[in-house]
């Protein structure tokens, strides 16, 4: 698997991923580390993943209004 950084911009001018299959792009949700809400233990997200807590198909969205919309 490929993984590609998505980097959100303003402008949208950054980040423009190509879709592996017509409006699908598979992005990682989650790394072991500090996260701006806590600390996720590698053990914990390997858990989560056995137990399927973000199932195939969970949608991400990263075309969040702006500040004047």
């Amino acid at each position: 698997m490929t993984i590609q950084q998505i980097t959100e911009a303003l402008d949208g001018a950054a980040g423009r991923a190509r879709p592996s299959t017509p409006g699908h792009i598979k992005v990682g949700l989650i790394t072991p580390g500090w996260g701006s809400s806590g600390y996720y233990a590698a053990e914990v997200l390997e858990s989560a993943a056995a137990d399927r807590v973000f199932p195939a198909g969970t949608h991400i969205y990263f075309d969040h209004p702006s500040a004047s919309e």
